[in-house]
């Protein structure tokens, strides 16, 4: 028969192993957690990025607007420069937001790679460059570097 000491000692085994199995299923439930906030995010990403582009085909205004940027920028009425730098600044704002989530490793290094190359095709455009240097001081010091950064190291 076992003495309290005893007892005592077995309680504390038997104490040590619960915790040790909370923590266990605690890891497993934050690493599910993450892998779901992950999943939540990129759905979020693909979907704004899927309204993007349904807008320009759906939107008559912002594909002559486009049109125009690339072809004779200097030719644009007020509207279709209106038109286009309201849609690039919502554009921008939604890769400052992907640029924050691929920071913080929730949109992986593949996925975060495609999404800037788009957004640096319309930053390439005469029209991009010119709204970007009017506009980018309304964006995260960080991101403006990155974009900065970009767009330098395509001019070379």
């Amino acid at each position: 028969m076992l003495n309290l000491d005893q007892w005592a000692a077995v309680a504390e085994v038997v104490g040590a192993l619960g915790v040790i199995a909370s923590l266990v299923y605690l890891a497993i439930q934050i690493r599910q957690n993450t892998d779901m906030v992950a999943a939540n995010t990129f759905q979020a990403i693909s979907g704004t990025t899927s309204n993007l582009v349904t807008n320009i085909f759906q939107t008559p205004e912002l594909i002559d607007a486009l049109l125009q940027a690339t072809d004779r920028l200097e030719d644009m009425s007020r509207r279709d420069y209106l038109v286009l730098d309201l849609y690039l600044r919502a554009m921008t704002r939604n890769f400052e937001n992907y640029f924050y989530q691929h920071q913080k490793g929730y949109l992986d290094d593949e996925l975060w790679e495609g999404y800037w190359k788009a957004l640096m095709e319309f930053l390439h455009l005469e029209f991009g460059k010119a709204y970007w240097e009017r506009n980018k001081h309304l964006y995260g010091k960080s991101y403006v570097a990155f974009i900065d950064s970009q767009l330098a190291d395509d001019a070379e």
